[in-house]
């Protein structure tokens, strides 16, 4: 009797390990934030600012709003999360200056970016290059010209519950498809 206990307690830790239970997070796709809280635009007034002062760890929090700007990444393992995904919008205004390209450019390894609408961007949305460790959950997309939600030479990552569609005007110099 003793014997049968010890076998099932040692079968259920190793299903809880192989299945990710553990409590260990894994390094490859980023979880919960255990470091500070930066809320935009509360403590910061843009995602930018708030992104940039993000240390490992941190959790950028974003207000519902719209925002006119475009988001660089290059800071390690934070999460950027919009309060609300329908009305926390960050807009590129179809700028074709190259500065909002992408509404979100990570370059970081271990970036997540959750709960956000990005739309109106001459490229793409939601854009993670050369990183290991990505995830992108719960994202919207509308209206840039390439991707919605991309990941280029990136690996160890994951999208969910995510949407895209695409559309943008033609502008002059557009060849036509």
């Amino acid at each position: 009797m003793h014997t049968r206990g010890r076998v099932l307690g040692v079968a259920t830790a190793l299903v809880l390990v192989t299945t990710g239970v553990s409590g260990v997070a894994h390094a490859s796709v980023p979880r919960a934030n255990t470091g500070a809280v930066i809320h935009v635009p509360r403590d910061v007034p843009t995602i930018q600012r708030a992104v940039n002062r993000a240390r490992p760890g941190a959790l950028v929090l974003i207000a519902p709003g719209v925002y006119h700007e475009a988001v660089t990444v290059t800071h390690p393992n934070i999460v950027i999360r919009g309060e609300s995904r329908a009305t926390t919008i960050v807009d590129c205004d179809f700028s074709d200056d190259g500065a909002k390209a992408h509404a979100f450019h990570v370059t970081a390894n271990g970036v997540a970016i959750e709960n956000l609408t990005a739309r109106n961007c001459h490229n793409n949305g939601f854009y993670w290059t050369d990183v290991k460790g990505y995830r992108g959950s719960y994202l919207t997309a509308i209206r840039n010209g390439d991707y919605g939600i991309y990941a280029f030479n990136s690996t160890y990552g994951q999208f969910d519950h995510d949407y895209a569609s695409g559309w943008r005007p033609r502008v002059p110099g557009d060849v036509a498809a």
